[in-house]
């Protein structure tokens, strides 16, 4: 009061126009809280109101002058709309939202660094890749001569072998025998065309190859609409060389006798080579020979059997299968040929019978089982070590039908088919009722049978009234 009454009583000539000037002063300054109050309960009262995230950012000056009538709850609000307007926050949301369009000069640049690189890497693999291949390339012949150079030490030692003594058999290691004519076989390598007559023991020159008398056979059954499937049985000492001194590998040792098969095949004539099959059976534990005997084992009859079956099929001859045929295993102890008589050994055995007893053959089967003693081992009884085991017992099982058989105890080379001749004549119905025939023989005949005459069967039927 005493400053108010000093400033009223001052002797100064303006007093009264500063007492003015000082009432309007506090007059604005209660007016303009009046109006922040005002704005505040008004903005307290109306609905909230934000910017669209889109909005446009406004001028530094307009946002200061706005600020003074915003009250602090709303400034989160406005700081978020600010940062909406942002030109660099819009540019990343609209590279998250939007596809790119375009890209930066050193984002391009980049990428076709890491294409060129590809390109390069692509290239050094296709370089690593043709190399490998001629690598591989290279080292196939060097791998062919080793495995040729390894069967030719095999075939010399068994040479060596079969020339050191006369006796029928030849021990191997733990108790094993092999055929001293079966080693001798091996040892002379190949047996066909201008060979055929130095290495034979046939006894005259010109039966001394089995190409053209197994080409010739194949011809006439041919012309008969008989099928021929040649199954030469493997070499026991290739099957069992190691038993021989010579380490096992997986490398075939009967080169010689693959070749012959291919020049079988190229005459058109069907060949089941069983020695890999017979690998896999010893690698799996099942001996395909007997240990004292020249012949095969019952489970390599059944093998044998089995592919076969899977050879011919399901053609339109074969008959609707039996029901009657069982199958039983046991053990069976046979003396092995090789042995003198002296020795035996057991063996598992698949034993197929019928309904009715005696042997499991049909002389009026469409399929015929021809050959040497392996036809008839296991099958024919007696000293071949009992019957319904053979090669025919599991045919009749893997086939659902019976076969018939036509098997000497000697060589099957020229003797088994001049059985099949006397057959044809004796039944001329006999060979118009067949649709294969299964040559079966051991593989040493190629060289130590006494020949491989031509058999000529005859002229084939007619047909159609017309001969052929």
């Amino acid at each position: 009061m005493a400053g108010r009454e000093s400033l009223q009583n001052s002797p100064h000539p303006d007093n009264t126009q500063l007492q003015r000037t000082h009432r309007g002063s506090t007059r604005r300054r209660i007016n303009s809280r009046n109006s922040a109050w005002r704005a505040t309960t008004k903005a307290q009262r109306e609905p909230k109101r934000t910017l669209p995230m889109n909005a446009a950012p406004q001028s530094q000056p307009f946002m200061r002058a706005q600020a003074a009538k915003i009250p602090c709850r709303l400034w989160l609000g406005l700081f978020l709309t600010i940062l909406a307007g942002h030109p660099r926050l819009t540019c990343a949301q609209s590279r998250s939202v939007q596809p790119t369009t375009a890209r930066s000069a050193v984002d391009k640049a980049a990428e076709d660094t890491a294409d060129t690189a590809d390109t390069q890497n692509a290239g050094v693999d296709q370089a690593d890749a043709d190399q490998a291949a001629a690598d591989q390339a290279a080292a196939e012949p060097a791998a062919a001569k080793a495995a040729s150079d390894r069967a030719a030490e095999f075939r010399a030692a068994c040479a060596r072998t079969a020339a050191s003594g006369t006796t029928l058999a030849v021990p191997g290691t733990e108790g094993w025998l092999f055929l001293r004519s079966e080693l001798r076989h091996i040892g002379v390598g190949p047996f066909w065309g201008a060979a055929a007559a130095k290495v034979s023991r046939a006894t005259t020159p010109d039966k001394a190859d089995p190409l053209p008398a197994i080409v010739d056979f194949h011809k006439q059954l041919a012309a008969r609409d008989i099928e021929l499937l040649v199954l030469p049985v493997p070499c026991k000492a290739v099957l069992h060389a190691d038993r021989l001194g010579t380490p096992r590998d997986d490398e075939r040792l009967d080169v010689v006798h693959q070749e012959f098969y291919r020049q079988l095949a190229a005459a058109g004539v069907s060949v089941l080579d069983l020695t890999q099959p017979f690998a896999d059976e010893l690698a799996a534990g099942r001996a395909p020979f007997c240990q004292t005997d020249t012949h095969w084992s019952p489970s390599a009859c059944e093998l044998a059997a089995r592919l076969i079956r899977e050879r011919i099929g399901t053609p339109g001859w074969l008959p609707a299968r039996r029901t009657d045929l069982r199958i039983a295993t046991e053990q069976r102890t046979i003396v092995g040929d090789l042995t003198d008589r002296k020795g035996s050994e057991q063996l598992p055995v698949r034993v197929v019978s019928g309904s009715t007893p005696g042997l499991l053959e049909d002389k009026n089967s469409p399929l015929l089982l021809l050959g040497d003693s392996h036809t008839l081992v296991f099958h024919a009884g007696q000293e071949l070590h009992g019957n319904c085991a053979g090669l025919a017992d599991q045919l009749a099982h893997e086939l659902g039908m019976l076969v018939d058989v036509i098997g000497v105890r000697g060589s099957g080379a020229t003797a088994a088919r001049v059985n099949l001749l006397r057959r044809a004549k004796a039944d001329p119905k006999f060979l118009p009722g067949k649709r294969l025939v299964v040559w079966c023989f051991a593989a040493r005949e190629f060289t130590e049978a006494n020949g491989w005459s031509l058999v000529p069967l005859g002229a084939p039927p007619a047909r159609n009234g017309q001969p052929q």
